[in-house]
């Protein structure tokens, strides 16, 4: 069997170029979005060896996960080094 090497979560987002800032500003990653201008259909958002994709999903809204998921609230890990 090939060797795996990474993954690449896609979330959706109603708004990918407020979302991509968000990412940018708070958790330090680079956007890549398509088309250029907005509204944006997708990004790509890099940071180290790490890559995150969001696509435009008309209408979307965030579920309210601590209602619905009595396990824990997440839907990627990243690690990382202090």
């Amino acid at each position: 069997m090939p060797r795996l090497t990474s993954a690449a979560p896609c979330f959706p987002a109603s708004d990918v170029g407020s979302t991509m800032r968000w990412y940018e500003q708070k958790l330090g990653f680079d956007g890549h979005a398509f088309p250029e201008n907005e509204p944006h259909a997708f990004c790509i958002l890099v940071r180290d060896q790490i890559e995150i994709m969001l696509q435009r999903s008309e209408g979307y809204q965030k579920p309210d996960l601590y209602n619905e998921r009595r396990t824990g609230v997440w839907d990627a890990y990243i690690a990382c080094e202090a």
